[in-house]
């Protein structure tokens, strides 16, 4: 579990086998405690110069 600003992210199984291959199911829940099920998409970084050489 993790938490900032009042979100809590949850994953929904503690633990994993390993060597397994499984979907990665969470829960977001805001600080009302009710689950989040809309978000808008910010960016507030700009990207990396693409240093790719040629």
């Amino acid at each position: 579990m993790v938490s900032q600003n009042g979100y809590t992210l949850s994953l929904a199984d503690a633990r994993a086998r390993a060597g397994t291959d499984r979907p990665v199911r969470f829960t977001i829940t805001g600080p009302d405690g009710a689950p989040v099920t809309a978000y808008d998409v910010e960016h507030e970084k700009k990207s990396a110069p693409d240093r790719r050489t040629t």
